[in-house]
Protein backbone atom coordinates (compact mmCIF):
# COMPACT_ATOMS: atom_id res chain seq x y z
CA UNK A 1 0.00 0.00 0.00
CA UNK A 2 2.76 2.50 0.87
CA UNK A 3 4.65 2.03 -2.47
CA UNK A 4 1.37 2.76 -4.30
CA UNK A 5 1.07 6.06 -2.46
CA UNK A 6 4.64 7.02 -3.26
CA UNK A 7 4.07 6.11 -6.90
CA UNK A 8 0.87 8.13 -6.87
CA UNK A 9 2.72 11.18 -5.53
CA UNK A 10 5.63 10.82 -7.97
CA UNK A 11 3.77 9.75 -11.13
CA UNK A 12 0.96 12.31 -10.83
CA UNK A 13 3.23 15.35 -11.14
CA UNK A 14 3.10 16.64 -14.70
CA UNK A 15 6.03 19.05 -14.26
CA UNK A 16 8.56 16.32 -13.56
CA UNK A 17 9.10 17.41 -9.99
CA UNK A 18 9.35 14.61 -7.41
CA UNK A 19 6.35 15.88 -5.39
CA UNK A 20 2.99 17.11 -6.58
CA UNK A 21 1.74 20.38 -5.19
CA UNK A 22 -1.86 19.86 -6.36
CA UNK A 23 -4.52 17.78 -4.68
CA UNK A 24 -5.31 14.51 -6.44
CA UNK A 25 -8.55 12.92 -5.17
CA UNK A 26 -7.36 9.41 -6.06
CA UNK A 27 -4.18 9.84 -3.99
CA UNK A 28 -6.17 11.43 -1.17
CA UNK A 29 -8.37 8.35 -0.85
CA UNK A 30 -5.31 6.11 -0.80
CA UNK A 31 -3.83 8.16 2.06
CA UNK A 32 -7.09 7.98 4.03
CA UNK A 33 -7.21 4.20 3.54
CA UNK A 34 -3.66 3.83 4.85
CA UNK A 35 -4.43 6.03 7.85
CA UNK A 36 -7.62 4.12 8.74
CA UNK A 37 -6.06 0.69 8.24
CA UNK A 38 -3.02 1.58 10.34
CA UNK A 39 -4.77 3.40 13.20
CA UNK A 40 -7.86 1.18 13.64
CA UNK A 41 -5.94 -1.94 14.78
CA UNK A 42 -3.92 0.11 17.28
CA UNK A 43 -7.10 1.49 18.83
CA UNK A 44 -8.60 -2.00 19.02
CA UNK A 45 -5.46 -3.43 20.64
CA UNK A 46 -5.37 -0.58 23.15
CA UNK A 47 -8.83 -1.65 24.33
CA UNK A 48 -7.79 -5.26 25.01
CA UNK A 49 -4.04 -5.17 25.56
CA UNK A 50 -4.27 -4.90 29.33
CA UNK A 51 -6.81 -6.76 31.43
CA UNK A 52 -6.34 -3.96 33.95
CA UNK A 53 -8.15 -1.44 31.75
CA UNK A 54 -8.86 2.21 32.51
CA UNK A 55 -12.22 2.72 34.09
CA UNK A 56 -12.19 -0.69 35.74
CA UNK A 57 -11.25 -1.17 39.33
CA UNK A 58 -7.57 -1.57 40.07
CA UNK A 59 -5.43 -2.46 43.06
CA UNK A 60 -4.50 1.20 43.65
CA UNK A 61 -7.94 2.81 43.30
CA UNK A 62 -8.74 5.56 45.76
CA UNK A 63 -7.68 8.95 47.02
CA UNK A 64 -4.04 9.52 47.90
CA UNK A 65 -2.60 12.45 49.87
CA UNK A 66 0.83 13.51 50.99
CA UNK A 67 3.63 15.88 50.16
CA UNK A 68 6.43 16.63 47.75
CA UNK A 69 9.57 17.70 49.61
CA UNK A 70 12.54 19.26 47.84
CA UNK A 71 16.06 18.01 48.32
CA UNK A 72 17.19 21.63 47.87
CA UNK A 73 16.41 24.12 50.66
CA UNK A 74 15.54 27.01 48.31
CA UNK A 75 12.70 25.00 46.69
CA UNK A 76 9.38 24.92 48.52
CA UNK A 77 7.39 21.82 49.43
CA UNK A 78 3.90 21.05 48.16
CA UNK A 79 0.76 19.34 49.41
CA UNK A 80 -0.24 16.63 46.91
CA UNK A 81 -3.57 14.92 46.27
CA UNK A 82 -4.27 12.35 43.56
CA UNK A 83 -7.13 10.03 42.66
CA UNK A 84 -6.55 6.64 41.05
CA UNK A 85 -9.32 5.04 39.00
CA UNK A 86 -8.17 1.89 37.20
CA UNK A 87 -5.04 2.97 35.36
CA UNK A 88 -5.85 6.69 35.31
CA UNK A 89 -4.23 8.99 37.87
CA UNK A 90 -5.26 12.65 38.20
CA UNK A 91 -4.51 15.20 40.87
CA UNK A 92 -2.74 18.36 41.87
CA UNK A 93 0.33 19.59 43.73
CA UNK A 94 -0.38 22.71 45.78
CA UNK A 95 2.75 24.88 46.02
CA UNK A 96 2.78 28.36 47.61
CA UNK A 97 2.40 30.16 44.25
CA UNK A 98 1.38 27.40 41.85
CA UNK A 99 -0.90 24.37 41.62
CA UNK A 100 0.16 22.21 38.65
CA UNK A 101 -2.07 19.32 37.61
CA UNK A 102 -0.88 15.74 37.76
CA UNK A 103 -1.96 13.44 34.91
CA UNK A 104 -0.66 9.93 34.37
CA UNK A 105 -1.14 6.19 34.34
CA UNK A 106 -0.32 3.38 36.74
CA UNK A 107 0.41 -0.17 35.62
CA UNK A 108 -0.80 -3.25 37.42
CA UNK A 109 2.66 -3.71 38.99
CA UNK A 110 2.42 -0.20 40.50
CA UNK A 111 4.91 1.59 38.24
CA UNK A 112 3.73 5.08 37.47
CA UNK A 113 4.46 7.69 34.81
CA UNK A 114 2.91 11.14 34.62
CA UNK A 115 3.40 14.84 34.17
CA UNK A 116 3.20 17.42 36.90
CA UNK A 117 2.56 20.59 34.96
CA UNK A 118 4.98 20.00 32.07
CA UNK A 119 7.59 18.06 34.06
CA UNK A 120 7.89 14.25 34.09
CA UNK A 121 6.94 12.47 37.31
CA UNK A 122 7.79 8.81 37.95
CA UNK A 123 7.25 6.54 40.88
CA UNK A 124 5.71 3.38 42.25
CA UNK A 125 2.51 2.54 44.09
CA UNK A 126 2.70 -0.35 46.54
CA UNK A 127 -0.17 -1.39 48.83
CA UNK A 128 -1.15 1.90 50.54
CA UNK A 129 2.01 3.93 49.81
CA UNK A 130 3.43 5.83 46.85
CA UNK A 131 6.96 7.13 46.36
CA UNK A 132 8.01 9.22 43.37
CA UNK A 133 10.39 11.88 42.05
CA UNK A 134 10.23 14.91 39.76
CA UNK A 135 12.54 17.79 38.80
CA UNK A 136 12.19 21.36 37.65
CA UNK A 137 15.34 23.33 36.95
CA UNK A 138 17.73 22.99 39.91
CA UNK A 139 14.99 21.60 42.16
CA UNK A 140 14.22 17.95 42.74
CA UNK A 141 11.31 16.68 44.83
CA UNK A 142 10.56 13.39 46.52
CA UNK A 143 6.84 12.70 46.65
CA UNK A 144 5.39 10.50 49.40
CA UNK A 145 1.67 9.68 49.42
CA UNK A 146 -0.63 7.50 51.52
CA UNK A 147 -3.93 6.03 50.40
CA UNK A 148 -6.88 7.50 52.34
CA UNK A 149 -8.77 4.95 54.39
CA UNK A 150 -12.48 4.47 53.69
CA UNK A 151 -14.59 5.31 56.70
Amino acid sequence: MIPAIIACRVNRNAKGSRYSSSYDPECGWQMKRVLVTSVAPMLLLAQFSDGFAAGGSGPFDGNWTGSATSTVEQCKSAKVTVTVEGTIVTGQAQFANDAPNINGTVREDGTFGATIGWQPLTGKFSADEFEGMFKNGDCEWKMLLQRARNR
